[in-house]
């Protein structure tokens, strides 16, 4: 087994934005008093998924699987 040596710059920077936080949700990022902050966030990054044709919405078919997803909030 190979230890992992903590002193590597990458594993670093890992280890800090893992530890970065922000609201737990959409709801509550919504009802904090960044939300107008959040919501233009929000909005920017529909708009970068729209623009690169990174989703498409379809009609749901009988036995369709559903892909469900949810809002990641991180301070930078």
């Amino acid at each position: 087994m190979q230890m992992i040596n903590y002193e590597d710059e990458d594993i670093n920077k890992f280890l800090a934005a893992a530890s970065v936080s922000g609201p737990p949700s959409y709801t509550v990022a919504m009802r904090s008093k960044e939300s107008s902050l959040w919501q233009g966030a929000v909005m920017s990054e529909l708009e970068s998924i729209d623009n690169n044709g990174i989703l498409e919405l379809v009609p749901r078919s009988s036995g369709m699987h559903v892909l469900t997803t949810h809002w990641v909030f991180c301070l930078n």
